[in-house]
């Protein structure tokens, strides 16, 4: 998700101290993780202030500490901090052959255009998330995901219940979020009840199989 040129994004650490690992083929590392700095309790005895061992070979797509997903892999390629990501950035990445990204699917840009206060509540909400990156999980009861992730900071500016580009706690996958996002409507001055555009900026490799 970009605000003006920043981008902000979300997925699962498996490799917390980015050194490589994990390594299937071993036991697993055991990296200390604080939980005060991600603002969850990872051993579940009702506290978030301890520094938890965690082996990297338990991660997974359902239980995982979170990340900046895409803007971290730019970072390593750039030398550069997740946070210091540009959206220019991230569209020369995703135009990059899918060998190097592991981004094989179908990629959408949505535009829309809001005003200032509303921009400044998106990302209020994203820069709180990297203070405190909280759980990775595809399960909504157990953490978040990039969608879930996207949709809440959007409901940030856009709170009310059905009102302007409302979106429900229900949408939990990319294309709920894509269907959401068809009929919103742009809020600044110069834009106003403008309808978003959206352009397929990459087709699905035709060389990736599942």
């Amino acid at each position: 998700m970009a605000i003006g040129n920043k981008y902000f994004d979300y997925g699962p650490d498996y490799d917390l101290n980015n050194n490589g690992t994990p390594n299937p083929a071993t036991l697993g590392e055991i990296v200390p993780m604080s939980e005060e700095e991600y603002d969850v309790d990872f051993n579940n005895d009702g506290d978030r202030d301890d520094v938890v061992n965690i082996n990297e070979n338990t991660l997974n797509f359902k239980n995982a500490p979170g990340r900046s997903w895409w803007g971290e892999m730019i970072g390593k390629r750039l030398g550069k901090e997740s946070e210091d990501i540009t959206l220019n950035e991230i569209l020369d990445f995703i135009n990059l052959d899918w060998r190097l990204t592991n981004i094989y699917g179908e990629v959408y840009k949505i535009e829309f255009y809001v005003k200032e206060s509303e921009a400044n509540k998106m990302e209020k909400w994203w820069k709180n998330r990297y203070q405190h990156l909280k759980l990775y999980s595809v399960y909504p009861w157990k953490g978040e995901q990039c969608t879930t992730t996207v949709k809440t900071a959007i409901q940030e500016a856009f709170p009310f219940y059905k009102g302007i580009n409302w979106i429900g706690d229900i949408i939990q996958a990319p294309d709920g979020l894509l269907n959401q996002l068809e009929s919103f409507i742009s809020t600044s001055r110069q834009h106003k009840n403008e309808k978003v555009k959206i352009t397929k900026i990459k087709e699905e490799a035709s060389d990736w199989r599942p």
